[in-house]
């Protein structure tokens, strides 16, 4: 049960962190280098709180340093995937075409792991991508959502990707602690996207110095992304951690279900975005499978 509890407080830390984002995003409208701004200030921010939640001991050995440069490789891609998606998309539509994740995990821990296949596991699973396909019944005019669903297959790729790396790094032997993992992550995170920055100023040839104006107005809101931050490291420990005391099959069923309830909870409270009928019958299967998984 405490595993339960914990998912479903990882599930609304994620959606609020996805909600700064999409607020960041909305404020910043026409400053091209935001995205960059709030990544590579998220990184130092992260840097320093999973400092201290290592006990401000950070030494490292070759295994985690591995898979921390390979998680921070897939972090970037995946957050600057998210920033692409909520440009096309509400955050309630990008959370259900990311879950298409779960197919990519749910089959990875039957067929590796070894993962056992239960009725209710299967249920939950094909709940979860009829509540993915049934947005694609609602046309956009007058056309199906090709674009919308090709950067949600991507960011699902990504996930499950993240996913399952996660799980095969709680698998080793020689690991350090999570909070020493998610350290070196971010350093490397915060290497790949100022090299990233410069060269994509570079092929614009554009000169830093004249965005001065333009960080006047971003900088006022940093406490977006010290919140996102919070609730980013919260959410990625507990993940951590659950993700490497039950099935992962499982997990990814549980965390879908979890994230679209969140999401949804939370776009409509605090963003009150408008949804479409198919967006809400997505949504009401979705939190159905997370029941039923845990049958």
């Amino acid at each position: 049960m405490i595993n339960y509890i914990m998912l479903i407080t990882s599930a609304f830390c994620g959606s609020f962190g996805t909600l700064f984002k999409k607020i960041w995003q909305n404020k910043t409208t026409g400053v091209d280098y935001a995205v960059y701004v709030y990544m590579i200030i998220t990184t130092v921010f992260a840097c320093i709180s999973y400092y201290v939640m290592s006990g401000f001991d950070i030494s490292v050995n070759a295994v985690t340093l591995r898979y921390s440069m390979l998680y921070a490789i897939i972090s970037c891609a995946s957050v600057l995937m998210t920033f692409t998606a909520m440009n096309n998309m509400n955050i309630i539509l990008y959370t259900v075409f990311s879950k298409c994740s779960i197919a990519i995990v749910w089959l990875y821990g039957i067929f590796v792991m070894s993962d056992r296949i239960s009725c209710s596991g299967v249920i939950s699973a094909m709940l979860v991508i009829i509540s993915v396909i049934l947005p694609a019944f609602e046309k956009k005019r007058g056309k199906i959502r090709c674009k919308e669903y090709l950067i949600g297959t991507i960011v699902a790729f990504i996930a499950s990707c993240s996913t399952i790396m996660i799980k095969i790094y709680g698998e080793e032997a020689n690991r350090m602690g999570n909070a020493v993992l998610c350290f070196w992550t971010n350093v490397f995170f915060f290497i790949f996207m100022v090299l990233f920055t410069f060269i994509s100023l570079r092929i614009r040839k554009e000169d830093i110095k004249s965005y001065g104006k333009d960080f006047k107005r971003v900088r006022q809101y940093f406490y977006l992304i010290a919140f996102d931050t919070l609730f980013g490291t919260i959410s990625s420990l507990i993940s951590l951690y659950v993700i490497q005391k039950i099935p992962i099959s499982v997990y990814c069923i549980l965390n879908a279900a979890l994230t679209s309830v969140a999401t949804f909870v939370v776009s409509k409270v605090i963003l009150s975005e408008k949804c479409t009928r198919y967006e809400v019958i997505s949504f009401c299967v979705s939190s159905i499978s997370g029941v039923v998984a845990i049958l």
